[in-house]
């Protein structure tokens, strides 16, 4: 089972200046909390979403966007953004294409910092990042 703070499942959407923070591991396992999550059911794919200028502390991720049934994900823009204290991932990405990872600063995590993947996860940029108090960079 699994936490959300925002399902994000929408074409031409923004998310912007939010701050997200929710809770240790202890306290919602078994599930786990995304501050922001997208998930392509086959029916709802996202394309042309940005995420900026939100500050995401005490999770699980950050960011977890799938696109796995449909295939059709396309044009995510994450940017600007806080992601701190995560227990995994600060941006976790798969099989979404066009996705743009820009200008973000991610502090404290147990496992990764940020990752695009999948075979549909194509055409993807990762820079100007800072990132500190990493376990793994990916």
């Amino acid at each position: 089972s699994s936490e959300i703070m925002i399902m994000v499942t929408t074409i031409n959407g923004i998310i912007r200046k939010n701050f997200y923070h929710g809770s240790t591991a202890a306290e919602t396992d078994p599930a786990h909390l995304d501050c922001v999550q997208t998930f392509d059911d086959g029916i709802n794919p996202i394309k042309n979403i940005t995420i900026e200028d939100n500050i995401c502390l005490d999770c699980d991720q950050g960011i977890m966007g799938e696109g796995h049934f449909a295939k059709v994900s396309t044009n995510l823009l994450v940017k600007n953004n806080i992601f701190a204290h995560t227990l995994a991932w600060g941006v976790a990405i798969e099989d979404i294409d066009r996705v743009q990872i820009i200008n973000n600063t991610f502090y404290d995590s147990g496992a990764y910092g940020t990752g695009i993947s999948g075979p549909y996860g194509t055409n993807g940029i990762i820079k100007n990042n800072i990132f500190m108090n990493w376990q793994r960079l990916f």
